[in-house]
């Protein structure tokens, strides 16, 4: 008796271990981004996303799906897309991409030099297209691209 019940809590342990490791693998999903070129979506780096939405309006039709939340998001060409700066000694980042945020939702706190805590608020409604990290500066840069939702 003694034995089969240590089978059964063992099988329920390692059950439960598996959806809590199913759970936290989440957090480590990666973000994917897609580019629409003849009428094939070709996987691309994120960094190259910037390129096609810099002028304010998406160059082509894009594709940025996030796997922590398991949500694509769809750009038309055309759409407007709003490109935001965050720059500062140190930055927080409490959205995530393809997520929805409201106008004046904070998106993200920066430290800056002095030791002050600022921060960063939405100034549209729409969707996080993506956060893209500008490298080899002194401080930390990030372009947030948002997709404009009226």
């Amino acid at each position: 008796m003694k034995d089969e019940s240590r089978k059964d809590r063992g099988s329920s342990i390692s059950e439960n271990l598996r959806n809590e490791l199913r759970e936290l693998s989440k957090y480590y999903g990666l973000v994917r981004c897609y580019v629409l070129q003849d009428n094939v979506l070709s996987q691309v780096e994120c960094k190259e996303i910037a390129r096609y939405v810099a002028s304010g309006k998406a160059l082509r039709p894009l594709r940025v799906c996030n796997e922590r939340v398991g949500r694509c998001i769809d750009v038309s060409e055309g759409e407007e897309v709003l490109a935001l700066e965050i720059a500062g000694k140190r930055i927080f980042i409490i959205s995530d991409e393809c997520t929805y945020v409201k106008q004046n939702q904070k998106i993200a706190y920066i430290l800056t030099g002095k030791g002050e805590l600022r921060t960063v608020k939405s100034p549209v409604n729409g969707y996080i297209l993506l956060y893209n990290e500008v490298l080899g500066e002194k401080a930390e840069r990030y372009q947030v691209f948002i997709v404009v939702k009226r």
